[in-house]
């Protein structure tokens, strides 16, 4: 009266090995990350410097004038 179906038992085995984990490409997965944030973050303030610089300017070719007129003098 007490058997069990074959198909209703579960197995759970556990690998005696533990996965090993490579700390070096960890930290370097990290490394890139926060570089890669840190020229999103740049990139986004020189984005906005130009936009800026151009609306300050009167427009994009005045402010290539501009530019230049700083720079030969």
């Amino acid at each position: 009266m007490n058997e069990i179906c074959p198909a209703a038992v579960k197995v759970r085995t556990r690998s005696a090995e533990k996965e090993k984990v490579n700390v070096e490409m960890e930290v370097n997965k990290a490394v890139i990350a926060t570089i890669g944030i840190a020229a999103g973050i740049v990139g986004a303030w020189v984005l906005s410097a130009f936009v800026g610089g151009a609306i300050a300017s009167g427009g994009v070719l005045p402010l290539i004038m501009n530019w230049f007129h700083a720079v030969v003098g």
